[in-house]
C-alpha cells in the first residue's frame, strides 16, 4: 500500500512538474509578443480616434500586413495624458477642454527603425483657432537615458500631419446638463531612430524615462516615458537588428511569405 501511495505521488510530482514547464514555456513564447495589430491600424495618416482608443499600450506588440498576416515589425506605445479638472482626471475618456494627450509609438520593420509622437488637444469652440493645429506640432524630442540627453529630429522628406474635429461637451449650470461646442487637434511627426540610439534605448535601465518636446511654436514640455514601455524597448527594436532609420532605406517589394 505505502509502495503505491509512493508511486503514485511520484507521478503526481512529475506531472505537476510538466504542466509547470509547459507554461513556461508559453509564457516565453508570449513574451516575445504580448499583442498584435494591423498594419492599417496604426495608419495615422488621416488621424486617430481621441487618446488612440483601442491600441494595445506598454506591450511588445506585433504589426502585420492586412492582407496576408505576415508580420512586418514591432512595436511598443506609451502615453500620457493631462487633464486640469480638479475632481476627478480621465484624460483618455475624451475631448473636454484644457486635456491633452501625447502618443508615443517606438519601433522596428522589414524597412528599419522609427519613433513616432502624436498629440491631442482639447479646447473650446473658436472659429479662429485653426492656427492651434500648426503650434502643436512636435519638432523636436529629447530623452534622458542613463545619464545622457538623446536627441531625436524629424524624418527627412515626411511631413507632419495636422487635424481638428468638433465635438459637444456637457457642462452642469444650476443643476442643469448644458451642451457647448469645442475643438480637439491632432497634430503628429515621425523621428529619426538608427542604431546608434536603438544600442542607448535598448540598454536603458528599467525605470521611467523623461522626455522633452519642443512644439512648432518653441513651447517645451516635459513629460514621462513609462518603466514597462521602457523596459520593452529593447524588443521593439529587435526585430530589425540593423536598424538604420526608415527615412534612409530604399522602399522594397514585401515578402508575402511568413
Amino acid at each position: 500500500m505505502l509502495k503505491k501511495f509512493l508511486q503514485s505521488g511520484f507521478l503526481v510530482m512529475v506531472l505537476a512538474l510538466t504542466l509547470a514547464n509547459l507554461a513556461a514555456g508559453v509564457a516565453v513564447a508570449q513574451k516575445a509578443s504580448e499583442a498584435s495589430l494591423n498594419e492599417d491600424d496604426l495608419d495615422t495618416v488621416n488621424g486617430l480616434p481621441w487618446g488612440a482608443r483601442g491600441w494595445p499600450f506598454s506591450k511588445v506588440t506585433d504589426v502585420k500586413d492586412s492582407l496576408v498576416g505576415t508580420v512586418l515589425g514591432r512595436v511598443v506605445i506609451d502615453r500620457h495624458g493631462v487633464d486640469p479638472s480638479r475632481l476627478i482626471k480621465s484624460p483618455f475618456s475624451g475631448p473636454m477642454p484644457g486635456r491633452i494627450v501625447y502618443v508615443s509609438l517606438w519601433g522596428s520593420n522589414i524597412r528599419g527603425c522609427f519613433a513616432e509622437l502624436i498629440t491631442h488637444y482639447s479646447t473650446v469652440y473658436d472659429e479662429n483657432d485653426e492656427a492651434e493645429t500648426q503650434e502643436i506640432v512636435p519638432k523636436k524630442l529629447e530623452l534622458g537615458v542613463n545619464g545622457q540627453i538623446v536627441e531625436l529630429s524629424p524624418q527627412s522628406g515626411t511631413a507632419e500631419k495636422r487635424f481638428s474635429q468638433n465635438y459637444i461637451y456637457t457642462t452642469y449650470e444650476n443643476q442643469t446638463e448644458v451642451e457647448h461646442p469645442g475643438t480637439w487637434y491632432m497634430a503628429r511627426n515621425l523621428f529619426r531612430i538608427d542604431s546608434s540610439v536603438v544600442n542607448i534605448l535598448s540598454s536603458a535601465p528599467p525605470k521611467e524615462v523623461r522626455a522633452r518636446i519642443t512644439l512648432a511654436n518653441d513651447e517645451s514640455i516635459v513629460l514621462p516615458i513609462g518603466e514597462k514601455t521602457v523596459k520593452r524597448w529593447k524588443d521593439a527594436y529587435s526585430f530589425n537588428p540593423h536598424c538604420k532609420s526608415v527615412d534612409q532605406v530604399q522602399p522594397t517589394s514585401r515578402q508575402t511569405q511568413p
